[in-house]
């Protein structure tokens, strides 16, 4: 009765907490526009702009409706289209093996465990999963075919994910982007100092295919520089700002910004400020910039990007071996330009590898001490720890008065509650450790984030619990592993079946309470915005509060694949946790593809590594075939060798997709780049230029004007939020009052 009272705690905890966040975001969305709808204000004149949602329950309408394929034209982009195809696949999964789940329940029902006595009973939720079977009973056959059937439909499932991966992949590059036919070469020869040399090479091999070429050079001082006169700016913005609406700055103190802040810089007095000296530090650090651009040129850091005239000509470049050392002239598509991280590409051989050392091994410890802390927390929201605390034990004398069913629910629920808790705070120590390496490029930094936080996901969370049953074992645990490793596939066996309500709890408070709270109230960045917001003195202040924080793909990637790996693996043994599986990822595309079209912004298109996804996704497979040969075996159900097979057979799946997507996820197949025209490169005013436009240092581009708005956006935005505020709001109300 533990388990039902858990399971029915968990719901009304998780369901509660959904409608009330629900209720909150339809309330408070018509309060807060630019929090819940900041988009529909930069960029309501796009063609990709969706028409807005009104009512209580016509933006889930909306919201499910709006196709991913205009994504790649927002400002979500790639990114945001293989997100949400990846969830809406995944959902559409998880509903087919629900409707089968409902076969297997009747099925284990008609076990006859329960009505043994003594410990061996199934009582409970026990009676529908597969603790109901008896050992070597024949209905296991059905158990042993539905493992089949689950396996085929997630090949199906595989499939389709990798192949709807290729298909926006190639509608992205087939847009025409001067992106789409630039390459980015590392580790040149030491002769290619200059841009000329560089073109010369690449046109001794490709001719007047190559239009142009740009190496990479260390200007980190100069960007130094730079960083400083555009803090300048932004204060010299806010005061002009503060000036043109009637403050009275005479007194006003800025705090002034350094260019390489320490700790100690929060205790920095503020000092007076005007408009006059501002201006004149502006000035001199132009002047500085103008004067270290006029120097000879700094060597070079063995990079470049090299342009080409059509597709066709670069994905024939990144594809070839241009020299005999394949460590050398390293080749591959260029990178989103805002994702690069100059004065990283500019940082030494022996600066990098320090530095990796060092983030390896502080990864490394965190892997090994992780569960300790884990199991502290865990022990202290035990029960039994919580009673000795008097100020506890007269709250659960206050709960066990209505009822022993109240208490039991708690006490089943604390575990999982905490575990996601203190799970949640694991990716800021490891950004905070990522921060220490050096990352040419944002996506590769998330790439190896993804794997990690998925590695420690499943490790410490999935494998580890599941085999020990509970953390204060691990040790001993990973002692037998290392003595028997052939033994880890049995005692998880073993131990997986009892610890299913415990991994339900997991997903019903991800679906049911992070979901909501997190994602779709999004209670962090509106408590952060609301304290900006009072904090706030000019417009331009206001506009910045409510700026939304990035999507976290990495995190929220490896979270998913944890889910899937926990459900698909209890799909067979336990199926009372597909439906809340099906919640948690149907919640998930909503509320995701909710903020992909309406919220988030991101800075760049940097999570494109989604073979790594799959390739996780195929050991979620792995794990659950593994798993239930051997719960059949630990049942002497001597037919369960015959699933052997199948891990042989999704090996080999695994490698023939491998084989039939992962390279043209990666590259445009030439019959694909015959259809771009090249007439469509010459209408965009970036195209007519060369590579030293977009792929140019930052630092080497015209500096901005400091009275004139800073971006394009901003211009957008002052020429039309009037319009927004005073007509928009108006009639997103009204309708709203009129459903």
């Amino acid at each position: 009765m533990v388990a039902n009272n858990s399971i029915v705690g968990s719901c009304v905890a998780g369901c509660s907490v959904t409608l009330l966040c629900y209720g909150v975001f339809i309330i408070i969305r018509r309060m807060f526009l630019r929090h819940y709808m900041p988009l529909c204000s930069r960029h309501n004149r796009a063609s990709w702009a969706p028409t807005e949602s009104y009512g209580g329950i016509q933006w889930i309408w909306t919201t499910i409706r709006y196709p991913e394929g205009k994504l790649l034209n927002a400002p979500g982009g790639v990114d945001a289209a293989k997100y949400l195809r990846f969830l809406k696949y995944t959902t559409y999964f998880f509903g087919i093996l629900t409707l089968a789940g409902f076969i297997s329940m009747g099925v284990n029902y008609t076990g006859t465990n329960k009505d043994r006595e003594g410990s061996e009973k199934a009582t409970g939720l026990d009676v529908i999963s597969f603790a109901n079977m008896e050992p070597g009973t024949s209905i296991m056959w059905f158990h042993m075919t539905s493992v089949y059937v689950f396996s085929i439909i997630a090949y199906f499932y595989m499939f389709f994910s990798y192949k709807a991966f290729v298909t926006l992949n190639n509608q992205k590059r087939q847009m025409a982007e001067f992106q789409s036919r630039t390459i980015f070469v590392k580790k040149l020869h030491s002769y290619l100092d200059s841009d000329e040399k560089l073109f010369e090479y690449f046109s001794s091999f490709w001719g007047s295919k190559v239009e142009s070429a740009v190496l990479m050079r260390d200007h980190r001082y100069l960007n130094s520089l730079l960083k400083r006169r555009q803090n300048k700016v932004k204060e010299y913005h806010r005061l002009m700002d503060m000036i043109n609406e009637g403050f009275q700055v005479e007194n006003f103190k800025l705090k002034v910004q350094v260019e390489n802040p320490k700790w100690w810089n929060i205790f920095q007095r503020p000092r007076r400020m005007d408009v006059t000296s501002i201006r004149t530090e502006i000035s001199e650090l132009g002047h500085l910039i103008t004067r270290e651009k006029k120097k000879p040129e700094p060597p070079s850091i063995n990079m470049g990007f090299v342009t080409f005239t059509s597709t066709s000509a670069a994905m024939q470049c990144v594809q070839a071996l241009h020299c005999s050392d394949p460590l050398k002239m390293v080749v591959s598509l260029a990178p989103d330009s805002r994702g690069i991280r100059w004065d990283d590409c500019a940082v030494g051989t022996w600066e990098r590898r320090s530095r990796a050392i060092v983030v390896f091994m502080l990864v490394l410890t965190l892997f090994l001490f992780w569960s300790v802390p884990v199991a502290l927390i865990s022990a202290f929201t035990n029960i039994e720890t919580l009673n000795s605390m008097k100020g506890f034990r007269t709250f659960w004398k206050f709960l066990r008065y209505f009822g022993p069913e109240i208490s039991e629910s708690i006490s089943s629920f604390l575990p999982s509650l905490t575990l996601n808790i203190f799970m949640a705070l694991l990716p800021y120590i490891l950004k905070a450790i990522f921060g220490l390496g050096i990352w040419e490029l944002s996506r590769t930094k998330d790439s190896v984030l993804m794997r990690t936080y998925w590695l420690f996901l499943l490790l410490n969370v999935f494998l580890l619990y599941s085999v020990t049953g509970s953390l204060f074992s691990a040790i001993d645990e990973i002692l037998a592993f290392l003595t028997d490793p052939s033994g880890l596939v049995n005692r998880l066996a073993n131990s997986l079946p009892q610890q299913a309500i415990f991994f339900t709890n997991y997903i019903i408070i991800q679906g049911l309470v992070v979901y909501p709270v997190i994602h779709l109230v999004r209670v962090p960045d509106i408590v952060i915005a609301l304290f900006r917001r009072s904090t706030a003195k000019t417009k331009r202040d206001v506009k910045e509060a409510y700026k939304p924080a990035p999507f976290d793909y990495a995190v929220q990637y490896a979270r998913d694949i944890i889910v899937l790996t926990i459900g698909l693996t209890f799909s067979s043994m336990a199926p009372i946790i597909l439906p809340f599986t099906l919640i948690y990822f149907g919640m998930a595309y909503i509320t995701c593809k909710y903020n992909m079209v309406f919220v988030f912004d991101p800075p760049c298109e940097s999570f494109q590594n989604n073979h790594h996804v799959l390739d996780q996704m195929f050991v979620a497979i792995l794990i659950y075939q593994s798993t239930f040969l051997g719960v059949l075996t630990l049942k002497l159900f001597s037919p369960a060798l015959a699933l052997s097979p199948l891990i042989l057979m999704t090996l080999g799946w695994w490698k023939y997709l491998r084989r039939k997507f992962v390279k043209p996820t990666e590259y445009l197949a030439l019959e694909n780049c015959t259809k771009i025209s090249q007439v469509e490169f010459n209408l965009k005013p970036e195209n007519s230029s060369s590579a030293n436009g977009m792929y140019l240092h930052p630092a080497l581009k015209p500096l901005e004007d400091i009275d004139a708005p800073s971006s394009q956006t901003e211009v957008e935005m002052c020429t039309f939020e009037s319009d927004f505020d005073a007509t928009f709001t108006q009639t997103f109300q009204e309708k709203y009052n009129n459903v």
